[in-house]
């Protein structure tokens, strides 16, 4: 069963502020408008404390489901104090928000077990701004070049599979092109993604509906089954912590969790004010019970899935 101890990898939401307005990204919820009214960045000591208390913590993800991590009000300092404590650190980024001296530094605070994902749709201005909307490409190309000159870390461009950019492989080289391709060993240009985003628009109402049928269909077959449930949270021994400061299983259910926290049996912990007892009692609620009931856990869980299968 997860609990402190256990914790080796922890992804953070570190607020819910964005410089740039991509049309699938989760503000686009309208459910969304109420948590994203005002700015919200995490206390910065309860974060640390909380890591601090996951006694075999490893890695930290500071990746944003609708939000920019470096736009985090005390960033560089936090980075600072987490290699401090030799912790792994995987960011990722749209490469757009400030100076070259700011890349320079947070490169500087970083070393060869980091590693730092530049999200660049597209290889010129007009490819670039369809899905990164207010984004400007070559201040992002120039924030890149200069992090890669002062860092040891490892860097990825991640490219969304868009239509627009088809095909990909091709794209992929043009804008590597544009990043100084002699010095290829120097910059370490990895590919990390293709997605195809589908799967990642908001849910309609009709999508609602089917995910409570299968709902309904999974919980008649786990009875008649008993399959054993093992999610990614388990597994890898993780959790999440959103821009609230609350501690959940992770992303995929970061908005579903966030929407229904009135009605969840447990409260949900936070890092401003929770114990280890509060900890143990939601995960284990959520695991055993709540799991089978939450529509992202239904319909991205394969083990789930396969029980849909069954007659």
């Amino acid at each position: 069963m997860l609990n402190l101890e256990s914790i080796k990898t922890i992804n953070i939401e570190l607020n819910n502020i964005c410089n740039l307005k991509c049309p699938l990204c989760q503000r686009n919820n309208p459910e969304m408008d109420y948590y994203l009214k005002q700015k919200n960045h995490l206390d910065y000591d309860a974060l640390l404390k909380t890591l601090d208390k996951c006694k075999n913590l490893k890695n930290v993800y500071l990746f944003g489901n609708l939000s920019e991590p470096v736009l985090y009000y005390n960033f560089l300092n936090l980075i600072k104090e987490l290699k401090k404590r030799n912790l792994n650190l995987t960011i990722s980024t749209n490469g757009n928000p400030y100076s070259e001296t700011f890349w320079k530094d947070f490169g500087n605070s970083l070393d060869s077990n980091d590693t730092c994902i530049f999200a660049i749709d597209g290889s010129t201005q007009e490819k670039y701004q369809k899905y990164r909307v207010g984004g400007n490409l070559e201040k992002v190309l120039k924030n890149y070049i200069t992090f890669c000159d002062w860092t040891q870390a490892k860097k990825a461009i991640q490219i969304i599979k868009f239509p627009w950019l088809e095909p990909i492989d091709e794209e992929f080289q043009t804008l590597k092109a544009k990043l100084n391709p002699e010095d290829q060993l120097k910059y370490r240009f990895e590919k990390i993604a293709k997605l195809n985003h589908t799967s990642d628009t908001i849910q309609t109402k009709e999508d609602k509906i089917l995910n409570k049928f299968h709902a309904k269909v999974i919980k008649r077959n786990l009875l008649r089954t008993k399959p054993e449930l093992n999610c990614a949270s388990q597994i890898k021994d993780s959790f999440m912590i959103n821009f609230l400061g609350d501690i959940i299983p992770c992303c995929y259910v970061h908005e579903e969790l966030m929407l229904a926290r009135e009605s969840s049996k447990f409260p949900i912990p936070n890092i401003m004010n929770y114990s280890e007892k509060e900890f143990n009692e939601f995960f284990t609620w959520y695991f055993g019970e709540q799991i089978f009931k939450t529509e992202n856990c239904i319909s991205t869980c394969s083990k789930m899935l396969q029980l849909l299968k069954i007659k």
